[in-house]
């Protein structure tokens, strides 16, 4: 999904990147991650594993 969006082979993905709705795809995965977080940190007061999921699914946007 990502290497589909990259500009230099845009050209190349675009008929596939808007008939797979991807931009739509990477917005349901981001609502699908929220919902598993509870807390931002663990009990050792580390960030929550899906924290870091999230955060690059919204770079990825």
């Amino acid at each position: 999904m990502v290497a589909a969006s990259e500009p230099s082979i845009h050209p190349y993905t675009a008929d596939l990147t808007r008939e797979m709705n991807l931009s739509n795809m990477l917005n349901r995965c981001v609502l699908r991650i929220q919902a598993l977080l509870t807390s931002y940190l663990d009990a050792e007061s580390d960030l929550n594993g899906f924290y870091r999921y999230e955060e690059q699914l919204k770079l990825e946007r």
